[in-house]
Order: C-alpha cells, then sequence, then structure tokens
C-alpha cells in the first residue's frame, strides 16, 4: 500500500477510535449492609457523542426469600439527551425500556414477554443525561456561591428509567463538606442536597469531587439508602461474585416493610341500629419469618402514631387485628330514589 493511502487509513481509524472508556465503581448500601454494586463505563463515539453504560447489581430479602435485580442502562448524549436503552431484570423476569427525543416530545416504548406499549411524554425544554448532568455541576462548582455567599441552587431535567417519566431534579450547592457513611468512611468535597419532582420530601445528601463526579450520597426513604464511590477492585471482586451466584460477601438487607391495602365494604345499620348481617366487622393478619422483629418495631410505631392496628404475638408469629370503621348511618327512602338509584331493592354498598 502507497504510504500517503496507509497514512490516510491510520488518520481514519483514529477519528473513528472511540477515546479510552472512564469507568467508576461504586458501592450500594441498604440500611447501611452492603447490597449490591453499580459500575459506569463512559466512552466517546466516533460521531463525538457520549455513551454512558450503567450496570447495577443488587440483592435484598424479604421474608426469607432473595431478590436479585440486575439493571443496564445505555445513555447516549450530545449536548442533551439522544437516547436511552434500559434492561430491567427481577428474579429472571425482564422488562425493557427505550426513550428518545421526538420532535418537542419524548417517545418511551416499553416491553415486557410478548407485550409492548409506546407512548409520548411532552416535554418542556431538553432533557439532560448523566454526563450532562455533571457537566452542569462542574460549571456550577466552577462559578463558586451565590450572591452574598448563599447557596446556588440549579434545576435539572431529566428522565428516569425507573420511573418512565420525566423529573425535575433541584440541587442547593453548598460549598466545601463533608459526609460520613455507615462504613466509618469519610467523604469530603462538593456538599450538595438534591430533591427530585419523582419523590416530593425526600431529601439527598451528596458529596461530589471538583468535576462533578459522585462522592457519596444518602437517601432517607424509610431506610438509609448509600451510594459511595469505591476501589474498582473491591466493586469488580462483589459484582463477579453476583454474577456466579455467590454473594456470601453482600450481605442481604431485609425488607421488612409490608403494605396490605384493605377496602372495607360499607356497612349499613339494620333494623334496631345494629349492623346487617354479614358485615365484614374485623380481620386479622398473621406473620411469620425471619424479619418478625423489624416488622413488630414498625407496627408498634403505626399503632403508637395512628393508633391502629392492633398489635400482638401469637408464639413464634405476629398478628396485626384490623376493626372496621363505624357502620354507616340508615339512608332514607328517598336517597335511593331518582335518576342514580339503582333496581328496586337493590343494597348500596358504597366504599
Amino acid at each position: 500500500m502507497p504510504a500517503p493511502a496507509c497514512q490516510a487509513l491510520l488518520l481514519l481509524l483514529l477519528a473513528a477510535a472511540p477515546v479510552a472508556a472512564e469507568q467508576s465503581w461504586y458501592l450500594l448500601l441498604l440500611g447501611g449492609k452492603r447490597a449490591g454494586t453499580q459500575m459506569e463505563t463512559v466512552r466517546s463515539n466516533p460521531d463525538g457523542t457520549l455513551r454512558t453504560e450503567l450496570l447495577l447489581r443488587m440483592v435484598v430479602s424479604r421474608f426469607g426469600r432473595d431478590f436479585a435485580v440486575t439493571q443496564r442502562q445505555t445513555w447516549t448524549e450530545g449536548r442533551f439527551l439522544l437516547s436511552v436503552e434500559s434492561e430491567t431484570e427481577l428474579n429472571q423476569e425482564v422488562t425493557f425500556l427505550s426513550a428518545r427525543p421526538q420532535g418537542d416530545d419524548l417517545l418511551v416504548r416499553d416491553r415486557r414477554g410478548s407485550g409492548s406499549s409506546e407512548r409520548v411524554l411532552s416535554r418542556a425544554g431538553p432533557l439532560l443525561g448523566p454526563r450532562g448532568a455533571v457537566e452542569a455541576l462542574r460549571a456550577a462548582f466552577a462559578e463558586g456561591p451565590g450572591g452574598s455567599g448563599s447557596p446556588r441552587e440549579l434545576s435539572l431535567r431529566q428522565f428516569s428509567p425507573e420511573t418512565g417519566n420525566v423529573h425535575e431534579l433541584r440541587l442547593r450547592l453548598l460549598g466545601d463538606g463533608e459526609l460520613a457513611d455507615s462504613l466509618g468512611g469519610l467523604h469530603r468535597g462538593q456538599r450538595v442536597d438534591l430533591e427530585s419532582s419523582a419523590a416530593p420530601g425526600v431529601n439527598t445528601v451528596a458529596v461530589y469531587d471538583q468535576h462533578g463526579e459522585l462522592e457519596y450520597s444518602l437517601t432517607r426513604v424509610g431506610v438509609a439508602v448509600e451510594v459511595l464511590r469505591s476501589e474498582a477492585g473491591t466493586v469488580a471482586g462483589e459484582a463477579a461474585a453476583e454474577a456466579a451466584g455467590s454473594t456470601s460477601d453482600l450481605e442481604r438487607f431485609e425488607v421488612a416493610s409490608l403494605s396490605i391495602p384493605v377496602r372495607w365494604p360499607a356497612r349499613l345499620r339494620g333494623p334496631g341500629g345494629v349492623p346487617r348481617l354479614g358485615s365484614l366487622r374485623a380481620l386479622a393478619v398473621r406473620f411469620s419469618g425471619p424479619a418478625l422483629q423489624e416488622l413488630e418495631r414498625a407496627a408498634l410505631a403505626a399503632q403508637a402514631e395512628l393508633g391502629g392496628p392492633a398489635v400482638r404475638r401469637e408464639g413464634q408469629a405476629l398478628v396485626l387485628e384490623l376493626t372496621a370503621p363505624p357502620p354507616a348511618p340508615v339512608w332514607p327512602e328517598a336517597a335511593l330514589t331518582g335518576p342514580q338509584a339503582g333496581p328496586a331493592g337493590a343494597e348500596w354498598t358504597g366504599d
């Protein structure tokens, strides 16, 4: 091959080759226990866009049963978000989600098993991907605090594959600071408080480095959720063990919270003002399992705050007793006539 042609081919290959991948590793803590890992890989595409790959693995236990979560996300960004693809596997059940701008809107596609759906989300302005958010933070840190030394505030709009919606992220930049994690580590850098419109009232405290990269974050949502930057070897070893099904080094976080909605049927007073025969008056829910102590503590706290349900131990089980609200008053005959009345003799049930 002639030298000029060889040189041209070499230049073409160099121009098309992505820059070396940059990787970051994180540990995920739930309630102070190491429950998962996350790896982030950033590459430059030949067209100048950025490709960010996120791999998250987490295992939690609920009443003695393990739930393994693996999530893979691929973000493509120019100045703003161009596309995101997400694959989530929960105990071998896989769901797919993709999103990309379509004019002024965002086209979202979901797929689970043989079923799929497509929807359009309206968006007021461009959306940032993970690297766009990092750049926005880096620029804000470089500007320093706001006027009179007050915290600088920053607002970002992002798409969340977890919720499938667009959310606003509000940040307060507090300047130099530090936070300690539950493993005893101390993280110093730029202190930031965050709140997302996806979870109003839920505050995240975090520390970033000067370049806008996350060092540590803590979110309390009934339990402390921590994300901390770690050495590659630590996370890689735990991720490899998780992938191989050997997870003795990752502690199982026992999820003790449980919600059981109870919809009481209407209880009308019969003759003499007593509840009609067949009206549901009480319900007892019996629990057993390794998380009994945590469940009992949560139930007793709810009892103290809300006045119920009643809690009692029954051997190695926990019983919650729920009582129906008082019977509804008798409805006058006139109330059961007119255009909204049912057939003659029909019983009003309500909620």
